[in-house]
């Protein structure tokens, strides 16, 4: 097993939180990031922030659903988009996700 040690964050990553909007219910949310930064060979990550819902919800409903997010569909130099799939049916409301792209 690989040994951890503290150091140095890293830098040069670019990060930041958008919201996805199920307000209607559905299964499958989009939220499209714009971003300039971005590139064709961008490595892109995201989950679903566990922090209060932004519509005022409280945060114990988080741990109700479970998601799927995906991070695709890259327009360089412009925006990418995040997917996110409830996986446990229909979600209800508004969801922060977190991202971090090189």
């Amino acid at each position: 097993m690989a040994e951890i040690t503290p150091g140095t964050p890293p830098t040069g990553g670019t990060f930041g939180r958008a919201t996805v909007d199920f307000t209607t219910g559905f299964e499958q949310a989009t939220v499209t990031v714009a971003d300039a930064g971005v590139g064709a060979s961008s490595k892109i990550t995201a989950h679903v922030a566990y922090v209060a819902p932004p519509d005022g919800r409280e945060l114990d409903e988080l741990e109700m659903d479970q998601f799927e997010v995906k991070p695709g569909n890259v327009v360089a130099g412009v925006s990418f988009d995040i997917l996110v799939t409830c996986l446990t049916g229909w979600a209800h409301g508004q969801f922060s996700v977190d991202y971090v792209r090189n």
